[in-house]
C-alpha cells in the first residue's frame, strides 16, 4: 500500500485590510467543497487559525489571555498532516512573525512537499486611511494628521501606531522574513483589485495563487466587507474612545463599541463622507509604492494580478481631510447613535425577537455586569465614586501621554 502524497502548504500571512477576512470567510464556508478537491482549511471553528497564529508567535490579542490559544498551532498542524493535495493556513497576524517564529513554522511544516507564502497587498493610498479607521475601532484615538506624519517619517516623535503600521504593511520586509529560504516562485503576491472591480475578483486571484479551482467555491456565501466609517463617524468614535476606554475592557468594548456602535450604527449611516488620503500626501505614497513594485520585479516573486494595482490613484483636491468634522456634524451623528440605542432598548422592553438586537442584561458578559454593579455602587457610596473618578483621570492622563 502506497502512502498518500505529501501536500503543498500555502501560508497566507497578511496584510491586514487587504480582504483577509473576506478570503478567510470564503475558505471557511466552502471547506467541504475544498475537501472534495483535496484541499484542507484546518480548524474546527472559524477562529481556529487566529488562535493558532497567536500560539505560534506567542502573543496575545488586546492583552486578553485565552486558554484556547495554548496548543492551537499544534492542533492546526495535526489536521494539516491529513491533507492529500494542499493546505491553506491564513491569518494576518502571521505578518508580525520574526525569524524564530518563521523557523518554527517551517520545522512544523516539514511534512509538506513544498511550503508557499501568499501575501495580499493593496495600494497604500487606500491602506493608510483604512488602517487608521480600523485603529479607531480598536479603542485608539490618534488623529489622522499625527498618524500619517508618523507613517510618512516626518514626525520626529511618531505615535506608536505609525510604527505598528509598518510592521503590518512593510511587504518587502515581511516577504524577506517569510521567504528567506524559499525560491521566489513559491512567494506569491496577490494584488487587491481597484475599487469598483467585479465581485469575487480578489477570491479568483487568491484561488489562482493557491491552486484552488474557484469554480468549486461559492464566494457569495462570504460575509460582506468590513463596515467602513466616514469622516464624521470616525471622528465621533475618536472623541468617544478616551472616555470609553476607562469604562470597558476589551471583550465589552468589542461587543458594544466596535460591533454595535461602530459597525452596526455608525457604519450604517447613509451617505458617509469617504475617508481618503489627502492630496498633499500623494507624492510620498506614490514614491513608496513605486519602490514596492520595483522590489516585486527584482525579487521575481509570483505576482497574481496587476502590479499597477499597488500604485495609488491620482490624487484629487475635492476630498475632505480625515480630521475635518464639524461640531454640528458630530452632534448629528451622536443623535443618530442615541436614537438607535433607544430603539434597541424599546425593542427589548417590548419583547422583540430581532436577532440583531443587543442581548438582554442577563446575557451580558460578566465583566460588563461587574462594571454596571460598580456604577450603581458609585451612586450610593461617595467613596466608590471618588475612587472611580481618580482611576478614570489617571487612565486618561496616561492615554494622552501615549498620543
Amino acid at each position: 500500500m502506497t502512502s498518500p502524497s505529501r501536500p503543498l502548504v500555502f501560508l497566507h500571512v497578511g496584510a491586514p485590510k487587504t480582504g483577509t477576512t473576506y478570503l478567510q470567510d470564503v475558505l471557511w464556508r466552502n471547506r467541504d467543497a475544498l475537501r472534495m478537491q483535496g484541499v484542507s482549511y484546518p480548524g474546527s471553528t472559524p477562529d481556529a487559525q487566529f488562535l493558532a497564529a497567536q500560539d505560534l508567535l506567542e502573543i496575545s490579542f488586546h492583552e486578553q489571555v485565552n486558554p484556547r490559544v495554548t496548543g492551537a498551532w499544534d492542533r492546526v498542524i495535526a489536521e494539516a498532516r491529513g491533507a492529500t493535495k494542499a493546505v491553506v493556513i491564513s491569518h494576518e497576524l502571521l505578518s508580525l512573525a520574526a525569524a524564530h517564529g518563521v523557523a518554527r513554522a517551517m520545522r512544523d511544516l516539514s511534512f509538506a512537499a513544498e511550503v508557499h507564502i501568499v501575501y495580499t497587498a493593496r495600494d497604500l493610498g487606500r491602506q493608510i486611511p483604512s488602517v487608521w479607521q480600523e485603529d479607531l475601532k480598536n479603542r485608539h484615538a490618534v488623529s489622522f494628521q499625527r498618524f500619517v506624519r508618523g507613517v510618512s517619517g516626518e514626525d520626529p516623535d511618531p505615535h506608536w501606531l505609525a510604527g505598528l503600521f509598518w510592521r503590518w504593511q512593510n511587504m518587502q520586509q515581511i516577504l524577506q522574513t517569510w521567504g528567506t529560504d524559499l525560491p521566489p516562485e513559491r512567494v506569491h503576491v496577490v494584488t487587491v483589485p481597484p475599487a469598483g472591480g467585479p465581485p469575487g475578483q480578489l477570491w479568483e486571484r487568491f484561488a489562482t495563487a493557491t491552486g484552488i479551482d474557484p469554480a468549486w467555491c461559492n464566494s457569495a456565501l462570504a460575509r460582506t466587507a468590513n463596515s467602513k466609517l466616514g469622516v464624521v463617524e470616525a471622528n465621533l468614535l475618536r472623541r468617544l474612545n478616551p472616555r470609553l476606554s476607562t469604562e470597558f475592557d476589551w471583550p465589552a468594548y468589542e461587543q458594544w463599541v466596535k460591533n454595535e456602535l461602530a459597525v452596526g450604527i455608525l457604519g450604517a449611516r447613509p451617505d458617509p463622507v469617504p475617508l481618503v488620503l489627502p492630496a498633499q500626501e500623494h507624492d510620498w505614497v506614490l514614491e513608496r509604492s513605486a519602490a514596492v513594485v520595483r522590489t516585486l520585479s527584482e525579487r521575481r516573486y509570483d505576482v497574481v494580478g496587476d502590479p499597477a494595482d499597488l500604485l495609488p490613484a491620482v490624487a484629487t483636491s475635492g476630498g475632505r481631510h480625515p480630521d475635518d468634522a464639524s461640531d454640528a456634524e458630530l452632534l448629528d451623528a451622536a443623535c443618530d447613535v442615541l436614537v438607535a440605542f433607544l430603539r434597541g432598548l424599546a425593542g427589548q422592553a417590548a419583547g422583540t425577537t430581532d436577532p440583531d438586537a443587543p442581548p438582554p442584561p442577563d446575557m451580558l458578559p460578566p465583566m460588563v455586569l461587574f462594571r454596571l454593579g460598580v456604577q450603581r455602587l458609585s451612586r450610593d457610596h461617595r467613596s466608590v465614586a471618588l475612587l472611580r473618578t481618580a482611576l478614570a483621570k489617571a487612565k486618561l492622563a496616561r492615554s494622552r501621554l501615549s498620543r
